[in-house]
């Protein structure tokens, strides 16, 4: 297994000048980047929550045709 470091993804998106868009919880989870970050930790119902937001901007500022999915 290749372990990734996120400077291995974001060096090639900032090479290729991709815009990023970082969002990030505040106050910042005092789990993250500790030995008990893990999947245990995750807010389902908020990863949805924050998914069709950004689902429903991409479509609208895109001019798409609504998926169902």
């Amino acid at each position: 297994m290749v372990m990734l470091t996120k400077w291995d993804f974001f060096s090639k998106t900032i090479y290729l000048d991709v815009p990023i868009l970082h969002l990030i919880a505040t106050p910042f989870p005092p789990t993250w980047h500790q030995p008990s970050d893990n999947e245990a930790n995750l807010d389902f119902p908020s990863i949805t929550h924050i998914r069709n937001i950004m689902k429903i901007f991409v479509i609208e500022y895109l001019h798409l045709k609504q998926q169902i999915c």
